[in-house]
């Protein structure tokens, strides 16, 4: 479905050309654009030009972001609430179509996720919002959120680890291989994924994400995992 027909009857009349806002949702606006988060958000991106990569568009709105998270002890909320616009983006895509359709203003574009997001967001996470749709970044939302994922997870110590093997392993084997992980890299949270590929037929490949683990500690672990693979206990 369109975002137009979607969304159309909050943000047009009957013309093809965008309806003013009533001046409670535009007095709504103005008000966010004066908290100091959003003007400090601002700053950071303010000056990239529409030609930098999306990656690069994520890094600062993403840093930023986290940055005044950890400022205003924030970073579970807006983790939570990136949560809740990343639901939204992946289970409707017609919101996104609007989010970046040249078609409604900025302030039409905020009023309807305010409205969406009621009471779901927290104060930091909607300034952000702001900003992104403000400088017509709405198109890297998914982008940003990924990236603030990253940024959580390893302020929490999460290890991404990924393990390619020959054959599938079993859930009482994955549970010990996060154990044997866990062991080796000094604690912390881990996030695991295994992949198969009979193509590595007696091989197993290990890749670790936002961390770097020595070559004794990487032995350790494939030693661990090929023991798990086999039946053997550690």
């Amino acid at each position: 479905m369109a975002a137009g027909r979607r969304y159309g009857s909050c943000a047009r009349s009957g013309s093809n050309r965008p309806v003013d806002y009533d001046r409670r949702q535009q007095k709504a606006y103005r008000r966010s654009d004066r908290e100091t988060s959003f003007g400090k958000i601002n700053s950071g991106i303010v000056a990239m030009s529409m030609s930098d990569t999306s990656s690069r568009i994520a890094d600062v709105y993403s840093q930023t972001l986290f940055e005044l998270a950890v400022e205003q002890e924030a970073i579970e909320a807006v983790k939570d609430s990136m949560d809740a616009i990343d639901e939204l983006l992946k289970s409707d895509e017609s919101f996104m179509g609007f989010m970046t359709s040249p078609y409604f203003t900025s302030e039409q574009k905020l009023a309807l996720a305010e409205r969406i997001f009621a009471g779901r967001l927290d104060e930091l996470t909607l300034n952000f919002l702001s900003a992104a749709i403000a400088h017509h970044r709405a198109e890297f939302l998914p982008n940003i959120i990924a990236e603030y994922g990253r940024l959580y997870r390893r302020h929490h110590k999460y290890l991404d680890v990924r393990v390619t093997v020959s054959q599938p392993m079993e859930w009482d084997a994955i549970e010990a291989l996060k154990i044997a992980i866990i062991k080796l890299s000094s604690g912390g949270r881990i996030t695991l994924e295994t992949e198969v590929n009979p193509s590595i037929i007696g091989g197993v490949i290990i890749r670790c994400n936002d961390t770097v683990i020595d070559n004794s500690v990487k032995k350790r672990l494939r030693s661990a995992v090929e023991t798990i693979m086999s039946g053997k206990s550690l």
